[in-house]
């Protein structure tokens, strides 16, 4: 079953060539333009949304952040109640103080990828934050949790089951909270293949997005419902919306969270064997970058989650060193994660790199170790697609191998 059709990506959909910039009616300095003088002020929300943007499209929050690594319980689980999961008490804080802090090294986590950290943090900030009246850091702690709730460790359904109670107790009255919560909980959904559901989700989200910026609408929206798509295996559809979320983006003058989409068109495009066409997408220095969110976070295009879509074009190229170098450099930024998705997506570029370079050994055992990592968190599309992936390479290789092998559908 596939999701519904999805806003933007009709027959009337004219995507963006790669490199080009999509036409402006109105001069810069012109009213109501959105560059120039006269470019209207973004709403408070505006940072928050494009932060969930970013999420969505895969770029790599780096903080510069130390901090004791992740304790593992039995079986190599990572502990909630970790030493560093937890806020030390200060004596005498209130407790908004208690709940500012708590956001703040949550988001800390976070940006570490060290998800199920964050995920304990924020349940604390949460508390206090309720216990404090103080709605600002309600809103916060919950964007942290569907955040790390989705990317983390949590399987997926029980992630998704968590994500709609603390919708039914956050949600009504707070459009902010909503957001941050449905966003996540449509790829949730997705990962479970629960179509109607996600669409259900992506829905909230847009009527969120109506009350709080829908200017911001604009680029986040087509983003989600790209990560949706994907994982129903519609990846034109997916394209279509990256590449109208890109066009908004570069609109509105956010030049990161355009490279951001367009990278994800370029993900997109090397998981489903596409090089040729992912080829065109690969990147070009953009001066034009804007910070948003938290200032303290810096937003990598160029870091390791690109790795290993670049090392399977380097095998397509023939430039094998280079192509296993890249994939081992993602495959060890994603073990110090505790993504289950982040470590089966550098897995199987890596598995494809093997392929390519006539490694099929090699590849099968990349594609069983991303394999357990997406049963794992409950990853049904990944785990179908790893199962075809690994049962193709026990087959004798054809005699002209094709790149065609896809990855992970969204994540």
């Amino acid at each position: 079953m596939s999701p519904g059709p999805s806003a933007g990506a009709g027959p009337g959909h004219r995507p963006t060539a790669p490199g080009r910039t999509p036409h402006r009616p109105e001069r810069p300095d012109s009213p109501g333009s959105l560059d120039g003088p006269h470019r209207p002020e973004p709403g408070p929300h505006r940072p928050e949304l494009l932060e969930l943007a970013l999420w969505a499209a895969g770029a790599v929050p780096r903080r510069a952040v130390s901090g004791p690594a992740p304790v593992s319980g039995p079986g190599g689980r990572l502990r909630h109640d970790a030493p560093a999961s937890r806020p030390a008490p200060r004596p005498g804080v209130d407790a908004l103080a208690r709940a500012q802090d708590g956001v703040r090294t949550a988001r800390e986590r976070q940006g570490l990828a060290r998800y199920a950290e964050a995920t304990a943090l924020a349940d604390a900030a949460l508390l206090w934050a309720r216990r404090a009246g103080s709605e600002p850091e309600r809103v916060a702690a919950l964007r942290v949790l569907g955040v790390s709730l989705w990317q983390g460790p949590e399987p997926a359904g029980a992630a998704a089951f968590r994500i709609r109670a603390l919708l039914e107790e956050h949600g009504a009255g707070r459009p902010a909270a909503r957001l941050a919560l449905t966003g996540p909980l449509a790829v949730l959904y997705g990962m479970r293949e629960r179509w109607v559901p996600a669409q259900g989700a992506l829905a909230l989200a847009r009527a969120a997005v109506a009350e709080l910026d829908p200017a911001g609408g604009s680029v986040l929206l087509p983003v989600l419902t790209a990560r949706v798509e994907s994982l129903a295996g519609r990846t034109r559809q997916a394209v279509h919306l990256l590449e109208a979320a890109a066009d908004s983006a570069d609109l509105l003058g956010l030049g990161l969270v355009r490279e951001a989409a367009r990278r994800a068109v370029l993900r997109l495009l090397a998981d489903t064997g596409r090089y040729t066409e992912a080829m065109e997408w690969m990147p070009v220095r953009d001066p034009r970058v804007e910070a948003v969110g938290d200032r303290r976070t810096a937003w990598s295009l160029n870091g390791d989650g690109s790795a290993g879509a670049a090392a399977r074009i380097a095998a397509v190229r023939g430039h094998d060193e280079e192509a296993l170098a890249l994939a081992e450099r993602a495959v060890d930024a994603a073990a110090a994660t505790d993504s289950p998705v982040a470590r089966a997506t550098a897995r199987l570029d890596q598995a494809e790199v093997f392929r390519l370079t006539g490694r099929r050994d090699e590849a099968r055992r990349a594609i069983c170790l991303a394999g357990c990592d997406l049963a794992g968190k409950g990853h049904v599309p990944g785990v179908t697609d790893a199962a075809a992936r690994h049962a193709a390479l026990a087959s004798p290789p054809p005699s002209s191998p094709s790149p065609s092998s896809p990855g992970v559908p969204g994540g």
